[in-house]
């Protein structure tokens, strides 16, 4: 009987360091993963940043700038890549200013200006179509009239669907849709 236990036991040993193997391959193989998956994500944090400062460091602020100085007239020209985003220089003070510094329409045309600039950025031919609503909201007349010409501008080349429930006088140079 004391065979029969002692072979019990050792197969009971061998069950247990077959099991181990088995584990300390699984862990190997999540290592080699968990290596590989890091590495690759290493490479596109990396790539990501490259295209994000190649974009807003050159070309973006520019484009920006060229679309908000039309939508503000001529009020904010200079936007400059900082931090996460663009920043609207002031010349009167030499530094950024802060979004609560804006008005509600000026923060809408400069969003506007971004959104604008991205697609051209990303589709400098055919651009996808660009769906708005109610932009012009809280813009005085004369900002809606050249913000409307920024959209006119775009549907050269791309399709804007303008959705409002307002009636400005400034709609009715444009095409529209209208339904009711």
């Amino acid at each position: 009987m004391h065979a029969t236990a002692e072979a019990d036991l050792q197969n009971q040993r061998a069950d247990v360091e077959e099991q181990l193997a088995g584990v300390e391959r699984q862990l190997q193989y999540w290592q080699q993963r968990l290596r590989v998956d890091t590495e690759i994500r290493t490479l596109l944090d990396a790539a990501r940043g490259r295209a994000v400062a190649d974009l807003t460091g050159r070309h973006l602020p520019h484009l920006v700038g060229r679309y908000l100085a039309q939508a503000t007239g001529n009020r904010h020209t200079d936007v400059r890549a900082g931090g996460e985003g663009f920043e609207v220089w002031s010349a009167e003070k030499g530094t950024p200013l802060e979004l609560d510094e804006f008005s509600t329409g000026t923060r809408d045309q400069f969003y506007l200006a971004v959104r604008l600039a991205h697609l051209e950025a990303l589709f400098p031919t055919e651009r996808p179509p660009l769906l708005l609503d109610d932009p012009l909201v809280h813009c005085d007349p004369a900002r809606r009239g050249a913000l409307l010409r920024l959209l006119a501008d775009y549907a050269t080349t791309g399709q804007v669907l303008l959705f409002t429930c307002q009636d400005f006088p400034e709609y009715r140079e444009h095409p529209t849709l209208v339904l009711g």
